[in-house]
């Protein structure tokens, strides 16, 4: 019981996370699927979202994030969850 009470509260790592698991993927997969994403990564421009880049693999980890805060013209939100 006295292990409660030291416990840590859970801590986030946010972008620092996910473009670490990124780097740790792109460290661990075949030569051939690093090949395939980096050239997926070389056609992001095409996202049309230049203020989220998604040209690394660490920019592509927390793209869905920066997108989420983005706006058209109208001011309504450019990017939506769709369920």
């Amino acid at each position: 019981m006295a292990t409660v009470g030291l416990s840590a509260p859970a801590s986030a790592y946010w972008e620092f996370g996910h473009e670490t698991v990124g780097r740790i993927a792109m460290a661990n997969v075949r030569p051939a699927t690093r090949v395939a994403v980096k050239r997926l990564l070389a056609k992001t421009a095409a996202l049309g979202t230049p203020e989220c880049p998604a040209n690394t693999i660490e920019s592509a980890s927390t793209w869905a994030d920066c997108v989420k805060k983005l706006k058209d013209a109208d001011g309504k939100p450019r990017f939506r969850l769709c369920l």
